[in-house]
């Protein structure tokens, strides 16, 4: 029961986060886009999980195999993903930050 109240209440704060969509244009600060897409894959992982309990009860078996390279390229991976962000969000916020604030003391 708590399962289903919790994917309700991700999937209204989704809701809500697209219905104040329609009024104003949250999505071009860095922040609330990353927090939004992330609440979203959260919840597709979650629902997943839920459907996967509710389908395998009795054989809930999951078997990961001990692999280095993958682990490696998992972190390889999260490096350039930390690089990518910090180049195309997170710099052109601070400058965006700074022109504001220069345009405001010219």
């Amino acid at each position: 029961m708590t399962k289903k109240i919790i994917v309700f209440g991700i999937l209204m704060g989704i809701v809500c986060f697209l219905i104040h969509s329609l009024f104003t244009f949250p999505l071009h600060i860095p922040a609330l886009g990353s927090a939004f897409f992330i609440v979203a894959g959260l919840t597709v992982v979650y629902i997943e999980d839920f459907i996967f309990s509710f389908s395998n009860k009795n054989t809930r078996k999951i078997v990961l195999r001990n692999n280095k390279l993958l682990g490696i390229l998992i972190i390889f991976i999260l490096i350039i993903m930390i690089f990518l962000i910090n180049s195309f969000v997170v710099k052109p916020y601070i400058a965006e930050l700074f022109y504001y604030q220069g345009m405001n003391i010219a």
